[in-house]
């Protein structure tokens, strides 16, 4: 159950922005801070980005940091973050690409960070567009809780993607249906469904304490052709930014955790470092498959309540300030 509440009568404790990817978000959110500065201690910046916690992928994720952010590290958080001045972001290159993230990571982190915030007068807000972690953000479903079992996993990891779909149906034919195209397609997300119809109750971990929060979700939109051509120029600067570094520097791993394969741009990217397509191809089918996520993020954002939204090219921040006193 989603124990977060939005009421936008009073002051929200915390503050989403969603939407598709290259609509602005994390611009949106800086420009916040600096139209509530006097209001707030400081703030936290939370990336809701299932690829951009992986050190060595800043640029294919599109990780970019502000200018003058600098990394620092507190004990009260277990992962270091990014600061300038009053603000914070937690959440961007704090991993290395060998090791394991969830949705139960995410929302751990995510708490710590929204804890501290909030009990030092600073105000939090989430940005990013994966939408299963917005979700599971304040989700106390004791399923995510159950810890990973590297046997088990391993074992999996040696069968090929129909052999995982039949795997699951045996184990949990209604998740199998549940799942959409892409999860059904994707090896990490079918080993997890498999791995918690496998284990019972005694395999969950300890949950981290889920508060009830007065929220806000601001949502960001654009039209389609306008996303498509931010995207394709977006692909166009990584690729001079070094993305193709970033790929041979993580196919030399010895080991390496198979999500980060997935990341959009890294099969196109090995592509044609294979010489199997050429540059052209390779901006042509980044490009593809960034708008198609675009795509699915907006369809699964529109079906969601309570989300304000603004026109991307549109918005006023005023707007969005008066909503917040």
């Amino acid at each position: 159950m989603n124990l977060a509440s939005t009421d936008l009568s009073l002051s929200p404790q915390l503050i989403s922005i969603v939407g598709p990817t290259a609509t602005g978000k994390t611009k949106l959110a800086l420009q916040l801070t600096k139209v509530l500065a006097n209001d707030y201690q400081g703030f936290d910046l939370i990336s809701a980005d299932s690829r951009q916690v992986y050190q060595g992928l800043e640029i294919i994720s599109g990780a970019d940091l502000p200018a003058g952010f600098k990394l620092a590290q507190e004990k009260s958080f277990s992962f270091p973050f990014y600061q300038a001045e009053k603000v914070n972001i937690h959440g961007i290159s704090i991993i290395s690409a060998q090791a394991e993230w969830s949705v139960t990571h995410f929302q751990q982190l995510a708490l710590a960070v929204i804890t501290s915030s909030l009990k030092n007068n600073r105000l939090p807000i989430v940005v990013g567009g994966t939408g299963l972690y917005h979700q599971h953000l304040f989700n106390q479903d004791p399923k995510l809780y159950i810890k990973p079992n590297a046997k088990l996993r391993a074992k999996l990891s040696k069968l090929s993607v129909t052999d995982l779909q039949k795997q699951l149906d045996q184990s949990d034919p209604t998740k199998l249906m549940q799942m959409n195209n892409s999860d059904r397609n994707n090896p990490t997300r079918l080993i997890r469904a498999i791995e918690i119809a496998f284990f019972g109750p005694s395999e969950i971990v300890k949950q981290s304490k889920v508060p009830s929060l007065k929220q806000l979700t601001i949502g960001l939109t654009d039209s389609l052709v306008n996303i498509e051509s931010k995207i394709k120029l977006r692909v166009q600067e990584r690729m001079t930014q070094g993305a193709l570094e970033e790929v041979n520097h993580l196919l030399s791993l010895k080991r390496i955790n198979k999500q980060v394969l997935t990341t959009t741009g890294v099969q196109q990217l090995k592509a044609f470092i294979n010489h199997e397509i050429n540059q052209e191809k390779l901006v042509k089918l980044w490009t593809l498959c960034e708008f198609q996520y675009a795509k699915r993020q907006l369809t699964w954002w529109k079906k969601r309540a309570n989300v304000i939204w603004f026109a991307a090219d549109k918005v006023q921040i005023e707007q969005i300030s008066k909503r917040l006193n």
